[in-house]
């Protein structure tokens, strides 16, 4: 859920033309505001005034109290960090060669350097260094995390940009908040202009100027939160402001912004101001609250994890404030799980260490010309097909990730449509990816791209579904170009080769053409046979022929000039896609075989890897037009690449009268209209699961283990889903014995088996005993199966097994439809037994947000059951060799006896019990490092959950371990029951790079996301 965030700055300083009273401008007023602050549990970030200060410390031998006044400032920023909130820098650059009148106690500033920008660079430097040593040096004595990195400009006046930021960077911030977004202020003394802002409020990242939004992301703007409107004057005809100037006035005859102002021009500006800020000093609270829900509607689709809001006031001017509690109180009690009050500094260290993470999974840019995207795009993701589509088309990127689509535009409604798969600079499928598609899902939301996100073309599989989103399952078939005409013949089943054989005893022939119109009428007549409208236009396949040139060919089947099928095939050097293919009604046995192949061949001397049939349903009904199909595709021995399909409705009313114009539209000419998603769905609503596997002990939920986490984890993903399933419970702790056990779960089976669609055993070592059951119910009463084996000794068991057990277990993992395997290595291994075998590692789901980068402390912790094969005796030894400084605890239930309480007396590891599956991970994150010196293991959760923490880990160096551990990035491993490299292991670490390993490992869970992970299990087993 996506945080609201708001910082509550503080301008600290006396008056802009160097007059006021420090105790009464701005220690008492901070001082209600702290009251107020701490009362509604709300850190304030103090912008300290360092111009000022300066010049109080210069001319403090000219009176003493002007010294006092700063020893005053520097207590009351010590008292403040103390209690939690925070302190910033703040420049007003007319303090910069002001001179005090010690007669009159009066300072003369410096009204010609009002804009910080329009001092030296070197001496911009300077200040900006000074002043950050300077917080730095008095307040982190207070608070050892306390860093100067967040910088304000006196009346937020920067002309030069460029100038500033550069000087900033060069001073070691981090961010910059003077910006107020698309406003503009011009006089004598104050000019700001900041026109091209990309958002009124949140953040962007910039490298040259303030308000341009970059693509390098090393800085971040931070803006005052400001609203435009033609009468913003009105806002500020409210009591709390009034009754405020009227003190001040007081006190302040002249802003220094408006020196030399007359009356009408003083009128005529605050006429004139089109903007207004969220100021807790000028705002009603009605307002500010109405601020703060705009904001919400604002971002109620958006991917970001956090929306900050920068929120100003003035400590001299902090009068009549009583109703900002009333503010603050409103939004944590109606709002209590969207808003959190943070200090500026924990907002930019969230946003720069968490960057990397959103750079990778969230930030999405629309680019419409391809000469700006860095990714190699497939012919179908290309600019010169995309334009034989449609007038309107673009890409989809980010660092990444890239996708292809065109806008169809029908009357009143805009479709858009991708016609690429997520184009990634990686070969591995991540969470960025699901990421991704939820980001422009939130994009075509906030920027109203469309109505509705179409079922993608026919080539196009996702691994993910994103939100929002109606998905089924799809798929293509895959034919694997990389070998010899005649290996390539062979590998086709007999019906196929016979065909072919049939074809060019025949006498028919493959042909290129150029002559699209018959091939155009050939496809047109296939499709209208099978009831369908949607084939191609002849302007369309002109201009694939115009603009794809080499790329796409015109093939036909042809005995003596009778054309008897034909196919539009597009390809690039990777990829060949049979687009369209048409017959006549009943062609000669074998020609559309054999003009398949002929295709198949040509792009084989073109050298293209792959020839792709262009999409299936998984779940076909039986004598359907798509089972026909179907078994003509399969006669090729093909590989079927499954995945996902969906549609995402932007505009729902649009989308409603879209689908009964089109209804009606279809039946006038005698058709059916249907919604490929909704027709795909149609047919899964009354597929229902049997799912077996362990549950929590009911009579002792500490006895815990991955399986049952990892099951229990996958029901909570099905009921997410609203997927209709029945549970038999296999786990032997409770029944009353484990004869009692099986006797129930093969009767409870027996009762359950004729009411579902698929069933799914999930194992560690069950399945030998329950395995033959699920598969010969299956097979008698053609249920789909599958078998899903927790952790990662399978290979070994076969190895070692005996021939007769090897022979049992080969049958069990042969005939289960779906095998799903823990680990990579197994998977690759059970692949020569069931070609049907995929990865299902090891997932949970991040519940903790961690604050990175996180703090290195010598504390190791082990969690686990507690036995000598997970490695317990090795850390006891290795614990002997480490000085005090070290801290080792053991959690976990102690197993068979093989290790007991007494095995920890007189030695520095601690065993600390047994934890709830629900206190884990809280217990987790209080340590650095995972110690797991297992001697096996598949894909340990505990590792998974370090890394949801970032967490890095010490684990052995087994196959399946080094998977998932990357050495010096995420853990380090150490050889089996190697007590001397696990004391190395231990002490390798230190402050700078358990901070970059914790940043690593933090990314690297997003390979084991539950909801992600479980996605495309759930799109198999329904396959």
């Amino acid at each position: 859920m996506k945080k609201i965030i708001l910082i509550s700055s503080v301008d600290y300083e006396v008056f802009g033309d160097g007059s006021g009273d420090v105790s009464r401008e701005q220690i008492e007023r901070t001082s209600v505001l702290k009251k107020i602050a701490d009362r509604c549990g709300v850190k304030l970030t103090i912008m300290f005034e360092y111009a000022q200060f300066l010049a109080y410390k210069k001319f403090s031998n000219k009176n003493k109290k002007l010294a006092e006044d700063n020893e005053k400032i520097k207590n009351q920023l010590i008292s403040l960090i103390k209690d939690g909130h925070d302190v910033q820098l703040h420049y007003h650059a007319q303090w910069e060669g002001a001179t005090y009148d010690k007669v009159n106690d009066k300072f003369e500033v410096n009204i010609n350097h009002v804009d910080i920008s329009s001092l030296s660079y070197d001496l911009i430097v300077k200040r900006l260094k000074e002043g950050k040593s300077f917080l730095e040096n008095l307040l982190r004595p207070y608070d050892a995390e306390y860093q100067c990195i967040g910088f304000r400009a006196g009346s937020w006046a920067v002309k030069n940009q460029e100038k500033l930021l550069r000087a900033l960077k060069e001073a070691g911030f981090q961010s910059d908040t003077s910006v107020v977004p698309n406003t503009k202020f011009e006089s004598e003394q104050v000019r700001f202009e900041y026109k091209n802002c990309p958002y009124q409020y949140h953040y962007w990242f910039i490298d040259k100027i303030l308000e341009q939004q970059s693509d390098v992301q090393s800085f971040v703007e931070i803006p005052i939160y400001t609203k435009k409107t033609p009468f913003a004057f009105l806002k500020y005809l409210n009591s709390k402001y009034l009754l405020s100037r009227k003190i001040v006035n007081r006190l302040y005859k002249t802003k220094i912004s408006e020196q030399n102002f007359s009356f009408l021009q003083k009128i005529q500006k605050i006429l004139s101001r089109n903007y207004y800020m969220a100021d807790l000093n000028t705002m009603s609270y009605k307002t500010l609250i109405k601020m703060f829900e705009d904001v919400m509607k604002d971002n109620q689709f958006s991917s970001e994890k956090i929306i900050p809001l920068m929120l100003i006031s003035h400590s001299k001017t902090s009068y009549a404030i009583d109703d900002i509690s009333l503010f603050f109180n409103y939004l944590k009690k109606t709002y209590p799980n969207q808003v959190e009050f943070w200090t500026y500094q924990k907002t930019i260290l969230y946003l720069m260490q968490n960057n990397l993470e959103k750079c990778e999974d969230l930030s999405v840019r629309l680019i419409k010309t391809e000469s700006l995207i860095d990714f190699t795009l497939p012919i179908l993701g290309k600019e010169k097909y995309l334009k034989c589509k449609s007038n309107e088309y673009g890409w989809f990127v980010n660092d990444k990730y890239a996708i292809a689509f065109f806008m169809d535009k029908r009357a009143i409604f805009r479709r858009l449509v991708f016609t690429t798969s997520v184009i990634s600079n990686t070969t591995i499928v991540s969470s960025g990816e699901k990421k991704f598609l939820d980001c422009i899902v939130d994009y075509v939301k906030e920027h109203k791209l469309c109505d509705f996100i179409y079922k993608a073309q026919s080539n196009v599989i996702f691994n993910f579904c994103p939100k929002d989103s109606d998905c089924v399952c799809w798929g293509t078939y895959e034919i694997d170009l990389d070998k010899s005409d005649k290996k390539l013949f062979a590998s086709f089943n007999a019906k196929a080769r016979n065909s072919i054989r049939k074809a060019l005893k025949e006498g028919v022939e493959i042909q290129q053409t150029d002559d699209i119109l018959v091939v155009l009428e050939n496809i047109k007549e296939t499709l209208l046979r099978q009831h369908s409208i949607h084939y191609p236009s002849v302007d369309y396949v002109q201009r694939l022929q115009n603009s794809l040139e080499e790329n796409v060919v015109f093939l036909v089947a042809v005995k003596q000039l009778k054309i008897l099928g034909s196919l539009i095939l597009v390809y690039d050097n990777n990829r060949g896609y049979a687009m369209y293919a048409g017959s006549i009604k009943s062609p000669i046995t074998g020609s559309l075989d054999l003009l398949h192949f002929e295709a198949m061949k040509f792009l084989a001397t073109k050298g293209v890897k792959v020839y792709d049939f262009v999409g299936t349903r998984i779940n076909i009904q039986k004598n359907s037009k798509q089972a026909g199909i179907d078994r003509f595709k399969r006669k090729f021995n093909p590989t079927l690449r499954r995945g996902l399909a969906f549609r995402t409705v932007i505009n729902k009313r649009k989308y409603f009268i879209y689908t009964i114009v089109s209804k009606i539209y279809l039946r006038m000419k005698g058709y059916i209209y249907t919604d490929p998603i909704s027709e795909i769905a149609e047919t899964m609503k009354d597929k229902k699961l049997l799912l077996m596997g362990p549950l929590y002990n009911k009579n002792n939920p500490q006895l815990v283990g991955g399986p049952i986490v990892l099951f229990e984890d996958l029901l909570m993903q099905l009921d997410k889903r609203e997927i209709k399933y029945d549970v038999i419970d296999t786990n032997k702790k409770n029944y009353s014995s484990t004869i009692h056990a099986y006797i129930y779960i093969y009767m409870r089976f027996i009762s359950k088996v004729f009411y579902v669609t698929h069933i799914s055993l999930h194992s560690s070592r069950d399945y030998m005993i329950i395995g033959p059951l699920v598969i010969i119910f299956g097979k008698l009463f053609h249920k789909t199966t599958s078998l899903r084996k927790f952790g990662g000794e399978a290979s070994k068991t076969m190895e070692d097994a005996g021939m007769i057990q090897k022979y049992y277990l080969r049958n069990i993992f042969t005939m289960f439809d779906n095998l799903y395997m823990e680990t990579k290595y197994l998977v690759k291994y059970f692949s020569k037994i069931n070609k049907h075998t995929f990865w299902f590692p090891n997932v949970r789901e991040r519940t903790i947000e961690p604050s990175l980068p996180r703090k290195y402390h010598k504390k190791f912790v082990f969690i686990s059951h507690v036995i000598k094969e997970k490695g317990i005796c090795e850390i006891i030894e290795a614990s002997n060799q480490l000085d005090e400084s070290y801290t080792i605890d053991i959690y976990g239930p102690l197993m068979h006896e093989s290790i007991a309480k007494n095995d920890f007396k007189d030695t520095k590891v601690s065993y600390k019990g047994v934890l709830e599956a629900n206190q884990v991970l809280n217990k987790l994150n209080e340590y650095d490092v995972v110690l797991l010196p297992s001697y096996k293991e598949g894909y340990p959760g505990i590792i998974i959950e370090a890394y949801s923490l970032g967490m890095p880990v010490i684990a052995t160096s087994l196959d399946s371990i080094k998977e998932i551990v990357d050495v010096k990035k995420t853990g380090l491993l150490v050889k089996l029951k190697s007590v001397d490299e696990l004391v190395d292991a231990i002490q390798f670490f230190d402050d700078e790079n358990y901070a970059y390993m914790s940043k690593i490992a933090y990314r690297k869970f997003n390979d084991f996301e539950s909801d992600l992970v479980t996605e495309k299990f759930i799109a198999n087993l329904f396959s």
